[in-house]
């Protein structure tokens, strides 16, 4: 696509490139109505713009995310065709994701994981219950954080509807292979305890930083994964609690039936878990030192590279155990680099 900086499409003047992946680029743009209100604005690849497939995609994560409202979930303004750009518009979010800062601090802390993990939950819970969807690519790059530590979920592009029949042979994976379920790997239908694993899978990264399953090549992976034996995160990170240890384990379980069945479960156990840590008082980073990579992030909102085959109340800004914002909310606003995988 050729640079379209400074160019108007629909009635949105395009700002600068803010992520860019193998299916579209990501810009901050304003409505030219509200110049000094920033919006995201998700554009189709042209090379891809011709393909059905990938504006089948891209039309089902418009769609998907029209249709959501709720706090821990991105929200949709606008959306349509200029020409032969094919786009939609987010709301802009001054912060990174959960894999940019990963890949900046190599941990989260305890605390802050758990909250992200608790919103992430309860995000879902909504998808699965109210929008009757599976989100089917639940990981750290798909998770937005800002500096008071509210989450969003990205990218419904993979997004199904839950209970629908898609087929779909064993050894082809819809989604990113670290954080699919070995049910997945055999080619079963999925339901939304596929996305409780995955954001299983996340919260042991954020903890640790370290994936549960590791391989050097697919095979590799898929066999750790199909194994589903994780190495108990406590032996990485000792500070974990064993109550967050046994749920994040629960929720990383081989046979879905061992994980929790709905993720409004999982959230419970978190905010569960945050009452005691408070009691026990768990020690926390400082909360100025937490998030202080989001203090220049280079880059928010990154457009998802495809796969390698896959109104809730909102909750206090504040993170349980600490007494204060990690950071005063700021305008305009930066976001985390281009997806990519560790």
């Amino acid at each position: 696509m050729d640079t379209i900086e400074g160019r108007q499409v629909g009635q949105y003047l395009i700002e600068q490139e803010i992520g860019r992946g193998s299916m579209g680029a990501v810009y901050r743009a304003h409505h030219l109505s509200t110049p000094n209100q920033p919006v995201a604005i998700k554009i189709l690849l042209a090379a891809l713009a011709t393909d059905n497939s990938f504006i089948t995609r891209f039309n089902r994560e418009t769609d998907a995310l029209r249709a959501m409202r709720h706090p821990h979930v991105i929200r949709i303004l606008d959306g349509g065709q200029d020409g032969q750009l094919i786009y939609y518009v987010m709301e802009y979010i001054n912060g990174t994701t959960v894999g940019a800062l990963l890949k900046q601090k190599q941990r989260i802390p305890v605390a802050q994981a758990v909250e992200i993990g608790a919103q992430v939950a309860d995000a879902l819970d909504y998808i699965h219950n109210v929008g009757k969807l599976i989100h089917r690519d639940i990981k750290p790059d798909n998770i937005m954080v800002d500096r008071w530590v509210t989450a969003k979920v990205l990218d419904f592009g993979l997004a199904r509807i839950d209970g629908a029949y898609t087929i779909t042979r064993a050894g082809m994976v819809v989604g990113s292979l670290y954080y699919v379920p070995s049910e997945h790997l055999r080619g079963e239908k999925i339901d939304g305890r596929a996305d409780i694993y995955a954001l299983g899978v996340s919260l042991y990264e954020m903890m640790t930083g370290e994936r549960p399953f590791r391989g050097k090549t697919l095979q590799e992976m898929s066999k750790a994964i199909a194994a589903g034996n994780p190495m108990p995160p406590s032996l990485l990170e000792p500070t974990i609690p064993l109550e967050l240890e046994q749920i994040v384990l629960k929720a990383l379980a081989r046979k879905r039936e061992d994980r929790y069945s709905r993720a409004n479960e999982l959230c419970e156990a978190l905010r569960q878990l945050q009452g005691h840590m408070a009691t026990q008082q768990v020690p926390t980073d400082p909360p100025t030192q937490i998030m202080s990579a989001l203090a220049h992030p280079p880059v928010a909102m990154p457009a998802a590279p495809p796969p390698l085959d896959h109104a809730a109340p909102r909750l206090p800004r504040f993170i349980r155990g600490t007494d204060a914002p990690l950071h005063p909310p700021q305008t305009g606003g930066t976001e985390g680099p281009n997806k990519a995988e560790r």
